[in-house]
């Protein structure tokens, strides 16, 4: 495999591969804890009086006594800690697609510089990494991880053009997003800009079924993958290896870059353990060689 700057071998980021071990994660965390509260409701459900939910179960310890014995109650405390379990994990995967726009967007204004100024591939961002220039895009990636999708999706827009795949979620990127605000800021109840003070009962969770959530996951999804797609072809490119080939000829406080076989050999290693797999040696040789000639 031979390295080229402006092609990722992979097709996806290392922004997307972080991204999607998140999405993974919380996937493996759901649908497990699916499975055991599935059994526990299917077990109260078909108990055999005088057995309550606490025997049921077979529930032991101290916090046992904690458990609800009626087994209507216990299914009620079930279904609610059910739509708990969805709500809250639609805000981690929020939280992950938020963290990968802040990663993926930072990368490619890094690696196409000039793209900020509507001039893309002036710059060579590799040149500017070199030599460490380093411009402040706090701004620009606030802009793309805060606020209404409506106006994150035209700050994105604004950097690199119109992305279809991306803005036909928008719309459902935003009602996750007012879901997820009321989840995280109101104790799962719809933030309203006035609550009713005259009353002291306890308002009704904001409520997700299953469906709902499954098909929430495949926007959150869909929509990075959508990013991705345009971001890494046509400003990315091969700049994260780069990046970490930077990094770690830092760490080796050497004035030039070295050339020789050993040297490339520990470098590939090095890339192969942060990458999850080696390109071999002709790859790394045309990594070292690009990051030196770069000016």
């Amino acid at each position: 495999m031979a390295f080229n700057r402006h092609v990722r071998a992979e097709e996806s980021s290392w922004a997307y591969w972080q991204f999607n071990e998140y999405e993974t994660q919380v996937n493996d965390l759901y649908w497990s804890g699916y499975a055991s509260l599935s059994f526990a409701s299917h077990t109260v459900r078909n108990l055999k009086p005088p057995l309550t939910a606490r025997g049921a179960l077979k529930a032991t310890g101290s916090d046992a006594k904690r458990i609800r014995t009626e087994p209507a109650e216990f299914i009620k405390h079930h279904e609610e800690f059910q739509n708990w379990s969805c709500a809250s994990f639609v805000m981690a995967a929020t939280g992950a697609l938020e963290s990968y726009f802040q990663r993926i967007v930072l990368t490619a204004l890094l690696s196409d510089p000039a793209v900020i100024y509507g001039k893309s591939k002036a710059i060579d961002g590799l040149v500017w990494l070199k030599i460490g220039i380093k411009a402040d895009h706090s701004k620009t990636l606030e802009s793309v991880t805060k606020g209404e999708w409506t106006q994150r999706y035209a700050s994105i827009k604004r950097l690199f053009g119109e992305i279809p795949d991306l803005q036909t979620h928008v719309s459902e990127l935003d009602k996750i997003r007012e879901f997820r605000n009321g989840v995280g800021h109101a104790f799962g109840r719809t933030l309203v800009d006035e609550p009713d003070l005259t009353t002291r009962q306890t308002e009704k969770m904001q409520s997700i079924r299953q469906a709902k959530f499954k098909s929430w996951l495949e926007v959150i999804s869909k929509s990075a993958k959508a990013l991705d797609l345009v971001l890494v072809k046509n400003h990315i490119g091969d700049f994260e290896p780069l990046m970490h080939f930077h990094a770690y000829l830092a760490q080796l406080n050497s004035g030039s870059v070295p050339h020789d076989r050993d040297f490339i050999n520990r470098y590939r290693k090095s890339l192969g353990k942060a990458e999850g797999h080696s390109k071999g040696y002709d790859y790394c040789r045309g990594l070292v060689e690009a990051y030196d000639l770069a000016s």
